[in-house]
């Protein structure tokens, strides 16, 4: 005697999974991208106010990466009379490095834990 199987739900549980995974993977990915520029920044902070602003935010389908200090995108871009000291950015480019060489990002995986 033959089981039937529902390919159409099988299909759809791991679709759904796999999104899931692929949320929480771009989450850490960002969280490690907030700590690198937390700690990596090429800017005297002198109150800490920019350097506590840094912060992953996480949405529905991922996170993205914030600085809620009025002024960090003066810092960031700089502006007519000040030079650009990015900080968002290098973070990014950071974590994307270490995707593409494979070395992954510390904590990420995809079992449950």
């Amino acid at each position: 005697m033959a089981a039937r199987v529902d390919i159409t739900q099988a299909r759809n549980y791991v679709k759904r999974k796999m999104e899931q995974y692929a949320v929480e993977y771009i989450r850490r990915a960002v969280r490690q991208a907030a700590q690198h520029a937390k700690d990596n920044h090429p800017y005297q902070d002198r109150t800490g106010d920019l350097t506590r602003s840094i912060q992953s935010v996480p949405t529905s389908t991922g996170a993205y990466l914030s600085a809620r200090a009025p002024y960090a995108h003066f810092v960031e871009w700089g502006t007519r009379h000040a030079k650009p000291y990015p900080f968002l950015r290098p973070a990014l480019e950071y974590v994307v490095k270490l995707l593409r060489n494979k070395r992954g990002l510390s904590g990420a995986t995809f079992e449950k834990t």
